[in-house]
């Protein structure tokens, strides 16, 4: 694409990095662009890029690669879906996590408002981390 028409479309669509509704009523976002069904195939496309933004998310700490694979994906799932920001605030989560205390570990994301949210997906990430089993 030229630079010259980019910046003409960006000045006459404007550029949005949220969701809106546009002036016919259909949901956009980025340079007009029409959010619209997707594929089953690109749904993969974009969970893969989610999960790869999660994966560098948990191997920020340093007790994560030694976690067994089942542990390591309950963490990445929470990052998926609270982001790595939020997960961070799971302070007391995290040390026990950080002396693999995962009965421990596993209270605390029960003890959360997170579980209060998401309930039975919480309950299940919570045996996975006391038990090391896969549900």
């Amino acid at each position: 694409m030229k630079p010259s028409l980019k910046k003409l479309l960006i000045q006459h669509e404007g550029l949005r990095l949220k969701p809106y509704v546009d002036s016919l009523g259909h949901p956009t976002i980025g340079v007009g662009h029409k959010i619209r069904p997707i594929t089953h195939a690109r749904a993969m496309e974009l969970l893969q890029q989610d999960v790869d933004i999660a994966i560098d998310g948990a191997m920020k700490f340093r007790w994560f690669p030694r976690l067994s694979l089942v542990r390591q994906d309950v963490i990445i799932s929470m990052i998926f879906n609270m982001g790595l920001r939020r997960f961070k605030t799971f302070k007391r989560m995290i040390a026990a996590l950080r002396k693999d205390y995962f009965c421990e570990a596993a209270n605390e994301l029960l003890d959360s408002l997170y579980h209060v949210q998401v309930g039975e997906r919480a309950e299940e990430l919570a045996e996975m981390l006391r038990l090391d089993v896969r549900y």
